[in-house]
């Protein structure tokens, strides 16, 4: 059988099980799956003793992101589309999914718009949410056209990161509402305003702002009080609804017990929860590690471990968002540090790294939470499975090329890193439509050759 490209001889964790297969490429989408040695191609791609895997959909990237400080001004991430998707590329994410955010006073089209400016430089294909801060006649109007436009997921706060009133019920059920109505689906920042506002008033009068006093300032609790409140808005509206970076076992059973009830609801966790503790705010350089909801205990993560081998939690995803040094912890304590870290293009590796040291995960976990799933729940067309008729973006990644992460990996826009020293498995070679796009520790696309990727209904 003869192919335009064959990705030859690697274990190819496909929907239906790995096994060691030719992938034939035509056109940039994958035109079927081949015993190892039955394709036949002009060019190829020598996969063997190699995992192949779908090209990572990153389901939560903040890129430019616009953070309103403690005083009141804004600061903005440090990288733009250029760098963070080339520094994606490099990992083997070959699909990012970032927000259109709106401001005070405007709807949810004028976000859109510009957010679709912003990705022009994209070297990698991108689709997007969309951040909502205020549920004004406008913006709910404007739910409807959202989501006919291709971005069908819509993110409130249940609380912020610094001091600031979050959406009030009603207007939050409002909106549940209207992406109910529109077939949309609800992303829920699920911490409780009502548990953190006294605890962070209280650190502020006592002087008790360390960081070693940062994690007890976002306790367990709020996270699962929030899962808890998400899931009964969900309830109410018959809304679709995806809880963002779950870091607690409280959250987690919260989210199974709905879901055996029948409730259409999702659960992310990131890599730094996964794989990083508490005992950091008590470390070197403990501003890196400032994050909302904060780095946990051993508890916690052998839950969210669970969880993503069982398939309560579906998706894992970076919650990327680039802050150099000097602004993410500029002084003493948690209040003045920017909340967030960079983990642009480590998704992929760092779970790969994972497989067979963590019970029950596997490289078919890894190809489902990392692309599968991001890709059936945000609805993306051709994403996210090594199947024939879907687009050739895939990752070649060795298995035993265990290295550590770097303080800074390549393109990264920042001069820290809070991964430095971990584990991690860097791909080989890297496809996005059958086209090159990492090898070898070389980026190899091109600016602009990404794509917007409309979610469908």
């Amino acid at each position: 059988m003869s192919s335009a490209l064959v990705v030859r001889g690697g274990l190819v964790v496909a929907p239906g099980g790995a096994r060691e297969a030719d992938v034939l490429i035509e056109h940039g989408a994958i035109a079927g799956l081949t015993p190892p040695g039955q394709a036949d191609a002009p060019e190829e791609i020598d996969a063997r003793g190699c995992v192949v895997l779908p090209g990572a959909v990153d389901a939560h990237v903040h890129v430019g992101l616009d953070y309103r400080l403690m005083d009141g001004s804004t600061t903005t991430s440090a990288d733009t589309y250029e760098d963070a998707s080339r520094a994606a590329a490099m990992g083997g994410t070959t699909t990012i999914i970032d927000f259109a955010m709106q401001v005070e006073g405007e709807g949810l089209v004028a976000p859109l718009e510009r957010r679709l400016e912003d990705i022009r430089p994209s070297a990698v294909d991108v689709a997007l949410h969309c951040w909502m801060l205020e549920a004004n006649r406008e913006a709910l109007r404007d739910v409807p056209e959202l989501v006919a436009r291709g971005v069908p997921s819509l993110k409130v706060f249940l609380a912020y990161s610094q001091l600031g009133e979050p959406m009030s019920d009603e207007d939050l059920l409002a909106v549940w509402k209207a992406v109910a109505a529109a077939g949309g689906i609800m992303q829920a920042h699920c911490e409780s305003w009502p548990i953190i506002r006294p605890r962070l008033e209280a650190a502020r009068a006592s002087g008790a702002t360390g960081y070693a006093d940062f994690a007890a300032s976002r306790p367990p609790i709020s996270e699962a009080d929030a899962v808890g409140r998400a899931l009964a808005l969900a309830a109410a509206s018959g809304a679709e609804t995806y809880c963002v970076h779950l870091s607690t076992r409280g959250a987690v059973e919260h989210l199974r017990l709905a879901r055996m009830h029948g409730l259409a609801a999702h659960g992310e966790c990131c890599p730094h929860h996964l794989l990083l503790d508490e005992s950091r705010y008590l470390g070197e350089r403990p501003g890196d590690f400032v994050m909302s909801p904060p780095l946990r205990s051993a508890e916690h993560r052998a839950a969210l471990w669970a969880g993503l081998v069982d398939g309560t939690l579906e998706v894992a995803a970076a919650d990327h968002a680039a802050w150099p040094a000097p602004i993410k912890a500029p002084g003493p304590g948690f209040l003045e540090a920017v909340h967030g870290a960079a983990g642009n293009g480590l998704l992929l590796p760092l779970l790969a790294a994972q497989v067979g040291q963590v019970e029950g995960f596997t490289w078919a976990t890894v190809a489902r939470v990392t692309a599968e799933n991001p890709a059936r729940i945000f609805r993306l067309p051709g994403k996210g499975a090594i199947e024939p008729g879907y687009d050739a973006d895939l990752v070649v990644l060795h298995p035993d090329d265990v290295r550590p992460v770097p303080l800074v990996p390549p393109y990264w826009k920042v001069d820290n890193g809070i991964f430095e020293g971990l584990p991690h498995i860097p791909p080989r070679t890297v496809l996005q439509r059958g086209r090159l796009l990492a090898r070898d520790g070389r980026f190899t696309g091109e600016p602009a050759a990404g794509r917007f990727v409309a979610g469908g209904l």
